[in-house]
């Protein structure tokens, strides 16, 4: 299978360590569907990125370590920037941590954008929460 059209997990980080979790959940899905396994970590523009450096490096390496890539983008709209790399990668599942409880959250908005893709939620208890995709699409 050419690896360009390959399905993807796409597993979508913060820059903090325990988002090892959502890497981890995000390759044992690779695996067991034959996936791709991608990360992407989309984060506001900055101007110091050694704020983030050591997090971000351990993120990378976790990835690579189980067989995955990583992917940072600078741009303010997350969701929408999520969207489009889940198109290009044609990613067949999301992988995230838990919402936030806000009406634009993360989660939220991408679901509304790509209501197809199915969604697993990781809390921080290590619990994997599902949101299958939508059947009525507006």
């Amino acid at each position: 299978m050419d690896s360009h059209n390959r399905s993807s997990v796409l597993v979508c980080v913060t820059g903090q360590h325990d988002c090892d979790r959502l890497i981890k959940v995000g390759e044992k899905i690779a695996s067991s569907k034959d996936m791709q396994l991608h990360v992407l970590c989309v984060h506001p523009p900055v101007e110091d990125l050694s704020l983030m450096s050591s997090e971000i490096e351990y993120l990378y390496k976790t990835s690579k370590d189980l067989g995955g890539d990583m992917t940072i983008i600078f741009n303010d709209d997350a969701p929408q920037t999520a969207v489009d790399f889940a198109e290009k990668i044609n990613a067949k599942q999301l992988v995230t941590g838990m919402p936030d409880g806000r009406l634009n959250s993360f989660i939220l908005v991408f679901h509304e954008t790509a209501p197809h893709i199915p969604i697993a939620m990781v809390s921080k208890e290590n619990i994997t929460y599902n949101m299958q995709p939508s059947t009525i699409y507006a």
